[in-house]
């Protein structure tokens, strides 16, 4: 009551002078009840009291419990007592654990059929059953063991019965049948023994096939003749003979005609694909490098060139549609001229693609150029640089239907002072144009694609009387065809 009254706020005199109600027969707490030394004046002190009583008055409880169940007496003083009653909760709580168990237990074993009774758990009759356990688990294992056992000696007694079972089968079923470990003991050496000479067995077996398909006849040679004392020294050089017999099969088989075909065959195959599968890689890297590198207005430019290309069809027509179109193919081929590094076009689309202007593209190479005529020179016009290749012995523009007179007067009328203006005229091609401008020529004397006779019917007709003879380069198999052969047929005509 006087903790109620100071915790709400009261104080031990009212107006200074009269004691409250509630503090009636409490002053002596202010001065005979001390905390450290001091009265209990406030609430603070008051509440340590309380605590303080609550805690003997527990303790005292604990004592009259334990008492009650012959507990060893707690000790005077108070923190050791409360070690001791910590430590004796600790012991009550296994000793609940293990009543709980063994209730649990209880309950299983009433429930199992035929139900098993409840041991007196403090008689020591728990042990008891322990030891049986233990006793039935050593029974079953023995059983089990005399299973295996009997199973053993049956299935030895059944293939000693057999006609080629070896005796240590028969010894060892008795040695079972009469457990006597002693004559068992003794018959593991010999199944030992047996078992090495089956293995050496199998493995002479493995020896023996393998030599049957590596060196035919060999085994045979072997066992018809094992007491020959040659075979000793023989094998002892086994290594070196056998390594020349390779030698000597590898080379016998490389002699081999047919043999050398293939590996011809299987070369030139591995080579055609190392040069498929090289092409195919530097295409890929091609492509991605371009992709990579192409900007968004070069790529809608190159697709508008491409649909501007599908419109005019063949491109035949000379409409103003047609016209309008090849005004837009040039116009986003411009576009992105920059974005492909390298176009490949007949010449005809060259001059209806692009858009003539000086020194348009870095380098222009022209291959064929003996066959193209005066019409082409504009590539002269939008390359910096050109590569022209072609072969003046090959076929050149004929000008068929054209008078050389009207020739003859357009080069008086238009080039008159032109240098070299002879040869801008109908039977004129690119190559001899650049053959004469140009100083800087390289003839190839190497040829590839022709057998050799028939390339030196070339050289014979054209190149050697040039003094630059073609050598031809592709080799033929010896049962080649003849690819020229004369022969006279008695009964043919012209």
């Amino acid at each position: 009551m006087a903790l109620k009254h100071f915790n709400d706020g009261g104080k031990w005199k009212r107006f200074g002078l009269v004691t409250p109600k509630e503090l009636k027969g409490l002053v002596y707490l202010k001065d005979e009840v001390l905390v450290d030394g001091v009265g209990a004046s406030d609430s603070e002190k008051l509440q340590l009291v309380c605590d303080h009583l609550d805690l003997e008055f527990a303790l005292a409880d604990l004592r009259s419990v334990w008492d009650g169940v012959g507990a060893a007496p707690l000790a005077g003083d108070r923190r050791l007592s409360v070690a001791i009653l910590k430590e004796q909760a600790v012991f009550l709580e296994q000793c609940t654990q293990y009543a709980d168990l063994c209730a649990r237990l209880a309950r299983t074993m009433a429930a199992a059929a035929p139900p098993i009774p409840e041991p007196d758990w403090q008689a020591g009759q728990a042990q008891q059953w322990l030891e049986l356990i233990d006793a039935a688990s050593v029974e079953n294992r023995l059983s089990v063991a005399a299973q295996a056992v009997d199973s053993c000696g049956d299935l030895l007694l059944g293939i000693s019965e057999l006609h080629d079972a070896h005796p240590v089968a028969q010894k060892l079923a008795q040695a079972i049948e009469a457990r006597d470990v002693n004559a068992y003991s003794l018959s593991p050496a010999s199944v030992v023994l047996v078992e090495k000479t089956r293995a050496d067995q199998q493995q002479r077996l493995r020896v023996e096939r393998v030599l049957s398909d590596s060196a035919p006849g060999l085994v045979e040679s072997v066992s018809s003749s094992l007491d020959d004392s040659q075979w000793d020294a023989r094998f002892r050089a086994w290594t070196e003979a056998w390594h020349w017999a390779v030698a000597d099969a590898w080379l016998e088989k490389r002699s081999d005609f047919e043999y050398q075909q293939k590996c011809w065959k299987r070369r030139h195959d591995v080579e055609e694909e190392i040069g498929g599968l090289l092409g195919e890689s530097a295409a890929l890297r091609a492509w991605t490098h371009f992709f990579k590198r192409l900007t968004p207005r070069e790529s809608a430019a190159l697709k508008s060139w491409r649909e501007a290309v599908r419109a005019q069809g063949k491109g035949t027509g000379k409409s103003a549609k047609m016209a309008r179109l090849r005004k837009e193919a040039r116009q986003y081929m411009d576009a992105c001229r920059d974005a492909i590094p390298v176009w490949i076009m007949p010449r005809y689309l060259v001059a209806e693609m692009v858009d003539p202007a000086p020194c348009r593209y870095d380098i222009v190479i022209v291959d064929e150029a003996s066959q193209l005529g005066i019409e082409s020179l504009f590539l002269f016009y939008i390359a910096k640089k050109m590569v022209v290749v072609g072969d003046d012995q090959q076929i050149s523009p004929y000008g068929v239907g054209v008078a050389d007179a009207a020739i003859a007067g357009l080069q008086q009328h238009y080039l008159d002072g032109i240098p070299h203006h002879h040869a801008l005229s109908a039977q004129s091609s690119l190559y001899s144009n650049a053959k004469i401008r140009f100083s800087q020529n390289i003839v190839l004397r190497e040829h590839f694609r022709c057998m050799p006779e028939i390339i030196q019917f070339s050289n014979d007709l054209c190149y050697a009387s040039n003094g630059t003879p073609l050598d031809p380069l592709r080799a033929y198999p010896a049962n080649r065809l003849e690819p020229i052969v004369v022969r006279h047929i008695a009964d043919g005509y012209r």
